[in-house]
């Protein structure tokens, strides 16, 4: 189980940032709705990357997820969309991935 200070001591690839996050934690407690995985959950926001936010989940299995906030109220349980991690080097995977679509995005641009 993943701790606070050990997150927030990890190096996050470009796209990804570190934040101390009560906006994002607010925004996620608006949009969410009865039945939604995370509805009454604790959560703490850890990094960023644009609508794409990491929270730990300190009393929860799994203790990570990301959650792409849409900025509105859902009706629906789906929404926000969220994916839960089993561990950080899960999470790193993923995010691995995107850093890389994103240089290779970029490159091609070049």
């Amino acid at each position: 189980m993943m701790d606070i200070q050990t997150l927030r001591s990890k190096v996050w690839l470009e796209l990804w940032n570190s934040i101390e996050g009560e906006v994002e934690e607010c925004e996620l407690r608006k949009e969410i709705s009865p039945g939604h995985p995370l509805f009454e959950v604790e959560v703490v926001a850890v990094s960023r990357n644009d609508d794409d936010v990491l929270f730990y989940l300190p009393a929860h299995n799994p203790d990570l997820a990301v959650v792409h906030l849409t900025y509105h109220k859902e009706n629906s349980a789906v929404w926000p969309y969220t994916q839960f991690f089993d561990s950080f080097a899960e999470f790193e995977k993923q995010m691995k991935a995107d850093h890389d679509s994103y240089l290779a995005l970029w490159a091609d641009a070049e």
